[in-house]
């Protein structure tokens, strides 16, 4: 979707902009939270899964809200 020839990337970069400098750019208006999620995230789920005794048999997405 972002990346690619035919992705927004190349369609919403400025002239001589690089893919990352237009990915900082649109970071905010793209994402609902208005930054990407990191390993960290993930580690934070990680440890409250392990300590909920009784979750089970649950999607849960660390995404920032773009799923919603």
């Amino acid at each position: 979707m972002w990346r690619g020839p035919d992705g927004l990337s190349a369609a919403w970069a400025q002239d001589g902009e690089s893919e990352e400098g237009s990915w900082e750019r649109h970071q905010k208006t793209l994402l609902p939270q208005g930054e990407a999620q990191t390993p960290e995230d993930m580690g934070q789920l990680a440890v409250y899964l392990a300590s909920a005794a009784h979750v089970t048999g649950q999607a849960i997405a660390v995404d920032g809200g773009f799923s919603l």
